[in-house]
């Protein structure tokens, strides 16, 4: 019944958009690409416009011909019963109506903080969403866009968002907590009709307070230290790994835990990967050679709701590279270093020695894909002892491999 409901309002918005003179920005014709039909709007970026896979978990591509992917389409996975986990890439700007409606076996979904738009009734009827992090950037809080979400029990809005309208989480049921920054000017009164065991967390001086007490709601006052701190030092550790990240951070005063969250990109979406009441977290099962982005934020418990603090800044961090195995070939006067090409490192370092337990000099620092170095000037009858380390640049610091196992030869 909600759907034939869903349909009918979008009609009207649809009038609406058009008698107001609201701009609809033009697609072309649409086109294929693997799983993927999609259009390239005016602007050169791309819109999915369907999806024609049967996967249960979709990492949506950040680009297509060489083109980004900025918006998720009108009714995109609409009813898609299959899908059970989705990442979005950090391009995404725009989600659009209906995008993920009614993927009842919807469990997970990540958004980046790129996303500025969710259109109206973007997620309803996932009743299977457990949980989702609004991106802060999100400034209103479109109408049913969580509608029907019936497995949503704490959803926090972000400090971007000014306005919550009419059903945005409309008939949520087991929706027990909100909390919603002083930021927000206007709430609809029906934005949280049929959430009838919802507490609202708040300070006194908002608009939410204003809203809960009008219309009847639960609510508990978030004083002013009842938020905590920005987590402001947040580094690697340098017990570097080929297939772990070791961090650290500062404690926070009155935290009762932290929560760490890691991309492969810079600005691409972030997923939890640890809670903890530590200051401290190994991430582990990670590849060699590669750069991962970390951010963490405190959190306090209060009243069995989690109040979190903001995000400490993203760092860049990375595990080792693989050692590299050297051959040495010798010619007159010379010897040829030769390596296998290593995937992830940024460059290598060659050393030489003229014993085997003497100081070791550096005489080379070769490119990422060179796989060889020969050193001339060398003494005829001498041997020589060479080994050479991989490394990795990661925030303008060299992260290296193991040294190589020490290889000799006698120069011709």
């Amino acid at each position: 019944m909600y759907k034939k409901i869903l349909t009918g309002v979008f009609v009207v918005l649809i009038f609406f958009a058009i008698t107001n003179n609201i701009e609809i920005t033009h697609a072309d014709e649409s086109r294929k690409s693997g799983d993927w039909e999609y259009s390239i709007l005016d602007d050169g970026t791309v819109m999915l416009e369907k999806y024609l896979g049967k996967a249960t978990s979709i990492n949506v591509p950040s680009e297509i011909e060489g083109k980004q992917v900025a918006v998720i389409g009108f009714n995109l996975f609409y009813d898609n019963a299959k899908i059970v986990k989705i990442v979005l890439p950090g391009t995404i700007t725009s989600i659009e109506e209906y995008a993920f409606a009614y993927c009842t076996n919807l469990t997970n979904i990540t958004l980046p903080d790129s996303v500025s738009y969710i259109a109206f009734g973007a997620f309803a009827g996932c009743s299977s969403l457990k949980s989702i992090e609004i991106p802060n950037g999100i400034s209103t809080i479109n109408d049913s866009t969580f509608y029907e979400c019936k497995s949503l029990t704490n959803v926090i809005i972000p400090e971007s968002v000014n306005r919550i309208i009419s059903f945005a989480f409309g008939d949520c049921n087991k929706l027990n907590s909100v909390v919603i920054p002083k930021g927000v000017e206007k709430i609809d009164a029906d934005a949280f009709d049929g959430c009838n065991n919802l507490t609202i967390y708040s300070s006194k001086d908002s608009c939410a307070y204003k809203y809960a007490k009008a219309e009847g709601i639960s609510w508990f006052e978030l004083k002013k230290n009842s938020v905590p701190s920005q987590v402001a030092t947040f580094k690697q550790d340098s017990t570097y790994s080929t297939t772990s990240i070791t961090m650290s951070w500062k404690k926070i005063t009155g935290a009762t835990g932290y929560e760490v969250y890691r991309a492969t990109s810079n600005k691409g979406a972030y997923s939890k990967v640890n809670a903890t009441t530590g200051t401290s977290y190994k991430n582990g099962k990670l590849t060699s050679g590669k750069t991962y982005y970390y951010k963490v934020r405190a959190y306090k418990t209060i009243n069995g709701t989690k109040i979190y603090g903001k995000f400490s800044s993203v760092k860049a961090m990375g595990t080792k590279p693989q050692t590299p195995i050297i051959e040495l070939r010798s010619g007159k006067n010379k010897v040829k270093v030769v390596w296998k090409k290593i995937a992830g490192v940024s460059g290598y370092e060659e050393y030489m020695s003229a014993s085997k337990a003497g100081k070791y000099t550096k005489i080379k620092t070769s490119g990422s894909k060179n796989t060889a170095y020969l050193k001339t000037g060398l003494t005829s009858g001498k041997k020589y002892y060479f080994k050479m380390r991989s490394y990795r640049t990661v925030a303008g610091k060299k992260i290296y491999s193991s040294w190589s196992a020490i290889k000799s030869i006698t120069v011709k």
